[in-house]
């Protein structure tokens, strides 16, 4: 008994290639955003090191180290600043992609509070000149 070939979707093969070509474009426009983003690094890492900008920080007045800082203290501002902190394992790309639309013109992406600066946004404009 002879088995039935099964007959292929006839727009499989559009869909397949459909999205081969939205993989590529999102690749080349991760690859480049990540090398813009580097050279933003680099220029700003040539004009002042990141050691010298932790020292110019230590050396302000009111600066408190970490550990002279209120455990309650701690806890707020992780739950005002990043409420998914303990579950991003240090880089929230969620909370990075508001900051890096926020460099174009016209850009609301978070509901109206543009200038509601988070940590994560305080790092792109110091990169970003």
């Amino acid at each position: 008994m002879k088995r039935k070939r099964k007959r292929k979707h006839p727009g499989r093969k559009f869909f397949i290639s459909l999205l081969a070509l939205l993989l590529c474009i999102l690749f080349a426009v991760c690859a480049f955003f990540g090398v813009q983003g580097y050279q933003m690094y680099q220029k700003a890492i040539e004009e002042k090191t990141i050691s010298e900008r932790v020292d110019e920080i230590r050396y302000m007045e009111g600066f408190t180290p970490y550990s002279e800082l209120p455990e309650c203290y701690i806890n707020a501002t992780i739950s005002v600043e990043d409420r998914r902190f303990k579950t991003h394992g240090g880089i929230d790309l969620i909370g990075h992609w508001p900051c890096c639309m926020d460099g174009y013109p016209g850009a609301v992406f978070r509901g109206g509070r543009q200038h509601h600066y988070t940590a994560a946004c305080q790092k792109s404009a110091l990169y970003a000149g």
